[in-house]
């Protein structure tokens, strides 16, 4: 997870507050071509997966720094070890109930989509170095990135695991691996899916659009009908398209769908047989008239949520700075299970990030950094001076905080036997 996210506020209206006509800082002349391409308008789910994919523009494929002090966001793998701790011990049982499913002593695959820096993985076996040695053989880790840099980092990040003897490989996209059983891993991925823009605050639904102006200099948002993706989607959540029966579910007459959620995970259920999803991100479950059979109170309504990211700020103006800002919106958990269980997958768990690492020791965890931070020469740099443990502990304890970090962000995991 990501530090860019302050609870997901609204930032719509009715009709939900675009942002005003913005100049294109340099609207990269690839997405400019796309747009030109589409008659100069597209939804803006189209318009988020050319701003955050684009071949040759797009903000994690240009090649440039993204994450760390010097981008735009700092991701908890990075910054909290306690966070991987938990991880790989939640992993490490999913990983022994496949092996003991299977019986066949063949290793189990982990896919790792959008792994980033690699900080995640290197987290994630760095512990199971230490603690479960046993998987060594067991376990053959993939990492799928969109990035050819992405991929060089994260190569770079694991290459002691390399050396240590664990299985790590590389791919582009799910399809590129054969069919086996896995576990599937996602960090802050499923946010930066596109989402289509929908106002349900009138008698009819409209959708968001981007516009190119004639002059190619300002990008605009616009109201218009939904595209039939859009309508889908909400009927599958909905069972309507009529506005007066989804607007009692939305905060400010807005809802955002996710149809390439439903995408993804029939592209990694592909050939999967026996597996299991986990999804890290931030989001909720969004009451809806039909939500879980049987599972979890909702926790929030629907509303705008879309937001862009730079140089650590919030920023609502998503038009400038494209393919040089982050996109991100947040993830309708409800909408996860609805359309795992429709590929045959049961949600086994969903929970936040602060009962997940308080499950795996995390309190005690911060006590001992806490008493090592009161014991150890702060000024001796052969080891872990206070201030490093002090801030280490800082951070641990924010993510098993429910009212802080650790609130925001949940984990779901989705199983296929």
């Amino acid at each position: 997870m990501a530090e860019k996210s302050d609870g997901g506020a609204a930032a719509g209206g009715t009709p939900p507050a675009g942002d005003h006509p913005s100049t294109l800082h340099g609207l990269p002349a690839s997405i400019a071509a796309a747009i030109r391409a589409a008659g100069g308008r597209v939804s803006f789910a189209r318009f988020m997966e050319l701003a955050l994919t684009d071949a040759e523009a797009g903000y994690y494929t240009r090649g440039e720094r993204q994450f760390g002090r010097s981008g735009d966001f700092v991701t908890v793998p990075a910054r909290i070890p306690l966070f991987n701790r938990a991880m790989a011990s939640l992993v490490a049982d999913l990983v022994d109930a496949l092996l003991d499913t299977a019986g066949n002593g063949l290793p189990v695959s982990i896919w790792e989509i959008g792994g980033g820096r690699g900080d995640m993985a290197a987290g994630i076996l760095k512990t199971w170095d230490s603690v479960r040695p046993d998987l060594r053989p067991r376990v053959r880790w993939r990492l799928l990135d969109v990035g050819r840099h992405l991929m060089a980092r994260q190569q770079k990040a694991l290459a002691w695991a390399l050396a240590a003897g664990w299985t790590v490989e590389w791919g582009a996209t799910p399809d590129s691996c054969i069919s086996e059983p896995r576990v599937v891993v996602t960090n802050e991925l499923v946010d930066a899916l596109p989402i289509h823009i929908l106002n349900v605050d009138g008698d009819r639904v409209r959708e968001a659009w981007v516009e190119m102006d004639a002059t190619e200099e300002e990008l605009a948002e616009v109201w218009s009908h939904p595209c039939p993706e859009a309508l889908s989607e909400l009927t599958e959540l909905f069972g309507t398209v009529q506005p007066a029966d989804i607007r009692p579910f939305s905060a400010d007459g807005v809802v955002e769908v996710r149809p390439a959620m439903r995408d993804f995970l029939a592209s990694i259920a592909r050939g999967m047989g026996s597996g299991c999803v986990v999804t890290v991100d931030y989001g909720g479950l969004p009451a809806r008239p039909a939500l879980f059979e049987g599972g979890s109170a909702p926790d929030r309504r629907y509303q705008r949520t879309i937001r862009g990211y730079l140089r650590h700020e919030r920023r609502h103006d998503l038009y400038s700075h494209v393919g040089r800002q982050d996109l991100t919106a947040d993830v309708d958990f409800g909408a996860l299970e609805l359309h795992g269980r429709r590929l045959g997958f049961d949600c086994i768990l969903y929970t936040t990030i602060a009962n997940l690492t308080a499950a795996a020791g995390g309190r005690a965890e911060v006590e001992a950094l806490r008493t090592e931070s009161r014991q150890v020469d702060g000024v001796d740099a052969s080891t872990r001076n206070g201030l490093d443990l002090d801030r280490e502990a800082f951070y641990a304890e924010r993510l098993l905080d429910p009212e802080d970090v650790g609130g925001l962000y949940r984990v779901m995991v989705q199983v296929r036997e």
